[in-house]
């Protein structure tokens, strides 16, 4: 079955600047027409080599400096028709020194080249970056059928954070240097996609970004109970 397309979007209260560093939201196509490919243009080469150039309905990413990545997305077995929590994980992330990964994945130097002109560069950066991750990390994937009602409450709930998030006022004052970094994004009615990623989430933010580790950590642990996170969904978040 697919995702339920009635989604209410007033059930989470807006937020506000305290929940987080800087963010972005972004609208874009779920799809290349011309081409016929999914648009994966706002993913980042970490995202790319998790979820490959399909957009699930629902996907978390979270990033840790130093270079850690971990997410987790929903999709559907299209063979038994039922849905998948899709778990994955960078296995030997403490292995990969980072002065060397940075060595392999940036073969264009952008020091000398203009925010404007940098824009076209992207695509050649991001490609770079995730042959340098796919030669380095080592990926896992970790996954269980959930039921119905969990998929389309995770999702039903995603989508309203994901609306709903506002920023009043300042971002504040930034060195530049982030710890984390989490993104979340939901397809609408197989045409949209819609992301949010924000730095170093706080507050309401953060707890959302701390809900979706959580199901990751115990996923990965053998300890995933799905009860217990559709009872959070429907009390807690």
């Amino acid at each position: 079955m697919a995702f339920s397309q009635s989604v209410r979007f007033t059930e989470v209260a807006p937020y506000t600047e305290a929940d987080g560093h800087h963010y972005l939201k972004r609208i874009e196509n779920n799809f290349k027409v011309r081409d016929g490919v999914y648009n994966i243009n706002s993913k980042g080469a970490g995202e790319i080599l998790f979820f490959g150039n399909v957009n699930a309905p629902v996907e978390f990413f979270y990033e840790k400096y130093p270079k850690n990545y971990y997410g987790f997305r929903v999709v559907m077995d299209s063979v038994r028709k039922t849905h998948i929590l899709e778990i994955k994980n960078i296995s030997n992330y403490k292995e990969v020194d980072f002065k060397t990964f940075y060595k392999c994945a940036d073969t264009i130097n952008t020091s000398s080249i203009s925010p404007d002109t940098l824009v076209k560069y992207r695509g050649p950066i991001i490609y770079s970056r995730y042959e340098a991750m796919r030669k380095l990390y080592k990926v896992e994937t970790f996954s269980f059928p959930i039921s119905e009602p969990f998929a389309e409450k995770l999702y039903e709930k995603m989508s309203s954070f994901i609306i709903n998030f506002k920023s009043k006022g300042f971002s504040g004052f930034s060195m530049g240097i982030h710890i984390c970094y989490s993104t979340f994004r939901i397809v609408i009615d197989n045409d949209e996609l819609w992301t949010l990623r924000i730095d170093d989430p706080k507050g309401n933010a953060l707890k959302w970004s701390d809900f979706c580790r959580r199901i990751i950590e115990d996923a990965i642990a053998g300890e995933f109970i799905e009860v217990t996170y559709l009872q959070m969904l429907e009390y807690s978040m």
